[in-house]
């Protein structure tokens, strides 16, 4: 168990870089590799499973490892490697990633393998196809440039004004909150142009998206789609460096109405201190997630965390806690697959999500060591 700090600064400092399919595809590729030779360094027998998707020509790829042969029931730890625009990545998701590989590492030394199976997976941050088609449209109708930058100081003010509206209005399709939100406004012919093209698009990629919303946790869906059948439960990790006693969260997580359903241990209830991790799981999930609760309660593998029973289906969640669906767990809980997510709540904790600051100065590393120390004896 020596030298996991190391072993995690090391492999972040590797990958760190943007991995976006439509900017940096030879990247989101190195990577991709980078990932299967460390893998097989440890004796892993790895596969990578290619599928393609609508609007794109090009392969892509998840990265299954294992040990021995699959086995039925298999516990798969899961993070994704790919980026948003223009982010080096540090904590969303190579927080992840090397925690995974760091408790591959650990689990390889073991002379008797659990029956685990590791799972980077790519296209959580997009969907390729869906964003080089907005990216054309808007170029060709030059209210983006070349580098996807909005061209006018009007334009970004739209862009902000309608976040801020989808986040305070989330009933409705988008289709229907776009219509609201352009006549709540008193808008210029190019941006009534630009909301008609994110309109256009989203409506085009959302009827051939098994989830009716096309644009993330592509390649999670995929893995499931083909493994389902021996998947036994899931531990699912996104954005972990984040977490620290000194650190004030950015935004309250949205737990109105949850509350009788959450327990924690060592947060701060009132969410100003970012000193804790984020459980959550499904219905069919509370006695594995009660499990970790108290395994990571318990001296000698304690540390700061709230863990959050969701009582309903997948299908209840979407409807009323939508926000807990935005990584890849969400396909697993579509397909009734026990699944704990792992998180440090991402943009609910810091300002510096999905930016060109998403670096690893910001990375708690004694705090991943201490999470990958707890994870590997819980998993043992």
């Amino acid at each position: 168990m020596n030298n996991i700090k190391e072993y995690l600064y090391q492999t972040i400092k590797t990958l760190v870089g943007p991995k976006h399919p439509h900017f940096n595809y030879d990247a989101l590729n190195q990577c991709a590799n980078r990932l299967r030779d460390t893998l097989e360094s440890f004796g892993l027998t790895v596969e990578d499973q290619e599928f393609y998707v609508y609007g794109d020509q090009r392969p892509y790829r998840n990265i299954f490892a294992y040990w021995g042969e699959v086995k039925p029931d298999m516990t798969i730890i899961g993070s994704h490697y790919d980026t948003v625009p223009h982010s080096p990545g540090a904590n969303d998701n190579l927080s992840a990633v090397a925690v995974s590989i760091e408790l591959a590492r650990l689990i390889s030394i073991q002379h008797d393998k659990p029956n685990i199976g590791f799972v980077f997976f790519t296209l959580e941050e997009g969907h390729p196809g869906y964003y080089e088609k907005r990216h054309r449209l808007l170029f060709e109708h030059e209210i983006i440039d070349a580098h996807g930058t909005l061209v006018s100081a009007s334009l970004v003010e739209t862009t902000a004004d309608l976040q801020n509206f989808l986040k305070q209005n989330p009933s409705g399709t988008y289709s229907e909150r776009l219509q609201r939100f352009s006549e709540s406004q008193t808008l210029g012919a190019k941006e009534l142009q630009y909301l008609s093209i994110l309109g256009e698009v989203h409506k085009e990629f959302s009827a051939v998206s098994p989830t009716g919303k096309p644009n993330y946790t592509v390649g999670s869906h995929h893995f499931v789609e083909a493994m389902h059948a021996v998947i036994g439960r899931a531990l699912v990790m996104d954005c972990l460096g984040w977490v620290d006693d000194e650190r004030k969260v950015y935004e309250a997580i949205p737990l109105q109405g949850l509350e009788n359903f959450l327990s924690s241990y060592q947060a701060t209830k009132d969410q100003n201190s970012g000193n804790y991790l984020a459980f959550m799981g499904s219905v069919n999930t509370h006695h594995w997630l009660n499990e970790l609760h108290g395994h990571c309660s318990t001296a000698g593998t304690d540390f700061p965390h709230i863990a959050l029973k969701l009582p309903l289906p997948y299908e209840s969640i979407k409807e009323v806690a939508p926000d807990t669906l935005r990584s890849d767990h969400a396909p697993f809980w579509r397909k009734g697959i026990p699944a704990i997510f792992i998180s440090d709540t991402a943009n609910f904790r810091s300002n510096l999500y999905h930016t060109p600051a998403d670096t690893i100065e910001h990375i708690n590393f004694s705090f991943l060591t201490k999470l990958v120390h707890a994870l590997y004896l819980f998993l043992k």
